[in-house]
């Protein structure tokens, strides 16, 4: 059973908007199988949400800022690095926030409608935090690739066509 909820999981991954019919066939499963096992590892919290991967250059007509913050803290006593996590979450600027090894702490993944939406956030949510330390805001550019989907078009050949 658990090689075929891993099985489901890595197709949901590539594609959640899959046909249940297809990935029982993908599967090797029966259709009711496959419903019971999805709706179990939706119960169970380990699928937590859908989603879709959208280029949002092509198409946005207001801009988004999107930024990432290494933040740097003094871990709390008896809760380590969970608390402090926590408070993060909660703003609603906040896409995504993960505890990483090196020089800083936390990578903060942040949206706000401006570089100054940006700034405000960081200066007067994140950095009065209490156990933030330091924070080091990195503006996103451009996104190549998100979510494992590839952004940008692929170049077409440089090479010349060669016909008899």
């Amino acid at each position: 059973m658990k090689d075929l909820k891993i099985e489901i999981l890595n197709i949901l991954v590539d594609d959640s908007t899959i046909d249940r019919n297809t990935l029982a066939s993908m599967v090797g499963a029966d259709r009711k199988d496959v419903d019971a096992v999805i709706k179990e590892l939706e119960d169970e919290r380990i699928i937590l949400k859908y989603t879709t991967v959208v280029d949002w250059e092509k198409i946005n007509t207001e801009s988004t800022v999107y930024a990432r913050i290494d933040v740097q803290v003094q871990p709390q006593r008896e809760f380590g690095f969970d608390n402090i996590a926590k408070r993060i979450c909660r703003f609603p600027e906040v896409k995504s926030l993960m505890l990483v090894s090196g020089k800083f702490d936390f990578a903060v993944m942040v949206e706000a409608p401006t570089m100054m939406g940006v700034s405000n956030f960081v200066s007067g949510k994140l950095s009065t935090i209490d156990g933030v330390k330091s924070t080091w805001t990195n503006f996103i550019l451009k996104k190549y690739k998100d979510h494992g989907t590839i952004l940008v078009k692929k170049p077409e050949s440089e090479r010349m066509l060669v016909t008899p």
